[in-house]
């Protein structure tokens, strides 16, 4: 994880997404530290099912893993879509 503590839209940030397939409402906790192990936030929110929850760092426009959030064209690491119910015969 990653942030340069800049402002919103500035900067680089970190975003978690997550999707619960679970059936049920489910509670995610994200817990951050700093470098030194100082802890900077503990929070819980909850999913419902079928529902994706996205967390980031500071606020940002993309939908990256961790982007330069200040850049006209965001670079990070494209999210991939998951199949939740493959295809019978196919190899993911």
């Amino acid at each position: 994880m990653r942030d340069d503590g800049g402002g919103s839209n500035l900067g680089v940030a970190t975003s978690f997404h997550c999707t619960n397939f679970s059936g049920v409402a489910e509670t995610i906790r994200f817990v951050t530290r700093d470098f030194d192990g100082f802890l900077k936030s503990n929070s819980a929110s909850a999913v419902a099912h079928l529902s994706t929850l996205t967390a980031s760092t500071h606020a940002t426009f993309a939908t990256a893993v961790t982007i330069d959030a200040s850049a006209a064209v965001p670079t990070g690491v494209a999210l991939r879509g998951i199949r939740f119910s493959p295809v019978p015969g196919s190899q993911e």
